[in-house]
C-alpha cells in the first residue's frame, strides 16, 4: 500500500521499521522487514570468476589450516602428551601460527574478497598484552565469527582470539581439526558436560602468562524466522519485550564465562551487515560463490571489571540490558545505514606488518608441503595420512 492510498488517519511505516509496530495494516498486506526477515529471492546469481574466487578462498584456508597442523601442531601435541608436558610450554608457539593464519584469512578477505570493515564506538580502543577479554556478540549470520579477526588484527590480538562455536564444527576438515588442537571450546549445547569443559578449556587459557580473548554468541545460535519465532515465544512467556534484531540471550555460558575467565573486559560488539536492508542474507554458500558482503559494520563498547563487579549478583539483567540496546541498536542502523559514535579503530590494514608476512608464510608451507611430496612422497604422505587419522579419531573422541 502506497501512502497515497493510505486510509485517513494512518501512515505506512518506513521502510525497515518493525511491522509489528505497525497496527494499521492488516497482517497480510504489511510489506515484510527485509533487514529482519531477509529471502534468498532478493540475491543475485553467481558468476564462474565469484565462484572462482570463493573456492579458491576456502581452499586455501583449509589446506593451510591442515599444513599448520601436520607440519607443526600435532608434533607438538604428541610431544606434550608423550612427555607430559604442560600446555604453557607449546602456547607460545600456537600464537606465532595463529598471529599468521589469522592475518592471512582477514587479509585476503578484504584484498581480494572486496569486504570494507566499518568499526565505530564511544572511545578509541586499546588492550594490554596481558589483557583477558570476554567478546560478547549478535548472531545474525553463520559467518559473522570469521570477520572477528579483521577486528581483532588491528587491534594486535589476532593471535590470541578464541570463539566459542558448536562442537558439530570440529569435523570440518583442516579448519575444525586443527581448531580443536588449538583448544577453542566447541560446546555441545548441554549444560551438564560443556559447564565443566567449559571450565577446563578457560582455565588452560589463563596458566599462560599472555592475555587471551574469548568470544562468544550469548544467543546460542543465529537469528532465523524459526529461531526469532522461539525468541518471540519465550519473550511472552517471561513477559518480556520482543525483540526483531537480537534474539533472546542464554546467560548460565556468559555468567560461567565472566567467573572463570574474569576478564579486565567486556567487550560488547554489534555487527551489522547493510546489504540485509536489501534482503540479503551473507551466508556460507554466498562466500563459495565470492559473495562476500561488501561491507560489514562494528560497533564496540567495552566495560572495565570494575563496572560488573556492581552487578555481579545480577549478571542476568546486566546481559539482557545490552541486547535490549543492542535491539535498538541494529533498529536504528537498518533505519539508516551506519551506527553512531566515531571511528574506534585504524581503518588501514596492517599490511605489511601482519598481512604480507602471513601470506608469505602460509604460501610457504603449502610449497614445503608440494616440494616434500615430489621428492618424499611415501614418507609426506604418510604422516599426511597419520595426521588426517589423528584429526578424524579425535574430533570423534571428543567429550568421552
Amino acid at each position: 500500500m502506497s501512502r497515497s492510498d493510505a486510509p485517513e488517519g494512518s501512515s505506512s511505516p518506513p521502510p525497515n521499521a518493525d511491522a509489528g509496530c505497525v497496527d494499521s495494516e492488516p497482517d497480510a498486506e504489511r510489506p515484510p522487514n527485509l533487514a529482519v526477515h531477509p529471502s534468498t529471492a532478493c540475491e543475485t546469481p553467481g558468476t564462474w570468476s565469484g565462484c572462482v574466487i570463493g573456492c579458491w578462498y576456502l581452499l586455501l584456508l583449509v589446506t593451510c589450516a591442515f599444513l599448520n597442523a601436520a607440519f607443526m601442531l600435532w608434533p607438538l601435541t604428541l610431544l606434550r602428551w608423550g612427555f607430559r608436558l604442560s600446555i604453557r610450554s607449546c602456547r607460545p608457539v600456537f600464537r606465532v601460527l595463529e598471529a599468521q593464519y589469522f592475518a592471512m584469512l582477514s587479509g585476503l578477505l578484504e584484498l581480494v574478497g572486496g569486504v570494507t570493515l566499518v568499526v565505530t564506538g564511544d572511545e578509541s580502543l586499546h588492550f594490554e598484552p596481558r589483557d583477558h577479554v570476554l567478546l560478547l556478540c549478535n548472531h545474525r549470520s553463520e559467518v559473522d565469527w570469521v570477520f572477528f579477526w579483521s577486528l581483532a588484527l588491528r587491534l594486535g590480538v589476532h593471535d590470541r582470539l578464541r570463539v566459542m562455536m558448536k562442537s558439530v564444527i570440529r569435523h570440518a576438515p583442516g579448519v575444525g581439526w586443527t581448531m580443536l588442537l588449538l583448544e577453542y571450546p566447541y560446546i555441545n549445547r548441554d549444560w551438564v558436560t560443556d559447564q565443566t569443559r567449559l571450565a577446563d578449556v578457560i582455565a588452560s587459557y589463563k596458566q599462560v602468562d599472555m592475555g587471551s580473548w574469548l568470544a562468544m554468541f550469548p544467543e546460542g545460535t543465529a537469528l532465523y524466522d524459526k529461531t526469532l519465532q522461539k525468541s518471540h515465544e519465550f519473550a511472552d512467556k517471561q513477559g518480556d519485550a520482543r525483540w526483531d534484531y537480537v534474539l533472546q540471550p542464554r546467560v548460565k555460558g556468559f555468567e560461567l564465562c565472566v567467573d572463570k575467565l574474569d576478564p579486565e573486559y567486556v567487550v560488547d560488539l554489534t555487527v551489522a551487515y547493510p546489504e540485509l536492508m536489501d534482503g540479503v542474507r551473507p551466508s556460507p554458500i554466498r562466500f563459495v560463490r565470492g559473495q562476500f558482503p561488501t561491507e560489514v559494520h562494528m560497533h564496540v563498547k567495552r566495560y572495565h571489571r570494575s563496572a560488573l563487579v556492581k552487578h555481579k549478583e545480577h549478571m542476568d539483567q546486566w546481559l539482557k540490558d545490552r541486547f535490549a540496546e543492542k535491539e535498538e541498536r541494529l533498529r536504528c542502523f537498518y533505519d539508516t545505514g551506519a551506527f553512531e559514535g566515531k571511528q574506534c579503530v585504524q581503518e588501514e590494514l596492517p599490511l605489511w606488518s601482519s598481512v604480507v608476512p602471513g601470506i608469505a608464510f602460509n604460501l610457504g608451507l603449502c610449497c614445503l608441503a608440494l616440494y616434500l611430496l615430489v621428492v618424499y612422497p611415501v614418507a609426506t604422505s604418510t604422516w599426511f595420512a597419520l595426521c588426517t587419522a589423528l584429526s578424524v579419531l579425535q574430533a570423534r573422541r571428543f567429550g568421552s
